[in-house]
């Protein structure tokens, strides 16, 4: 599938791109500045509990998918995204890695968004 090259919006923050070719397993969302810069990347946190999720689905809630907030050419841990297990959806972003609030708050919560919406549920 070709790219595409389009102007981006003026008061874009962040754009998200899947990776696939890193991390087979593992569901990665790559954040990139409008410029193209990379920003973070948000990775399923367990590559065994990634593949159980892949053969057996969620099991109910059972198999929930966390996320580490990674960045740097280190991918040094700065924040996670984890789905607690309740009768109602309950989520948990804790950028306390953080202290500096290097990292956007705002694209922190939408991404938070975008990870919930991608499990599909």
């Amino acid at each position: 599938m070709p790219e595409s090259h389009r102007e981006p919006p003026p008061n874009l923050a962040a754009e998200a791109t899947r990776s696939g070719a890193a991390l087979r397993a593992k569901l990665a969302q790559q954040l990139e500045a409008p410029d193209g810069r990379p920003l973070a990347m948000a990775i399923e946190d367990s590559i065994v509990l990634s593949l159980l999720r892949r053969v057996l689905g969620t099991l109910f809630g059972v198999l929930r998918t966390n996320f580490l907030l990674v960045r740097g050419e280190d991918a040094e841990v700065f924040g996670e995204f984890n789905r607690k297990f309740t009768l109602l959806d309950r989520y948990v972003l804790d950028l306390s890695a953080d202290p500096a609030r290097i990292f956007d708050r705002r694209i922190a919560l939408a991404l938070g968004v975008m990870l919930d919406t991608g499990e599909r549920r």
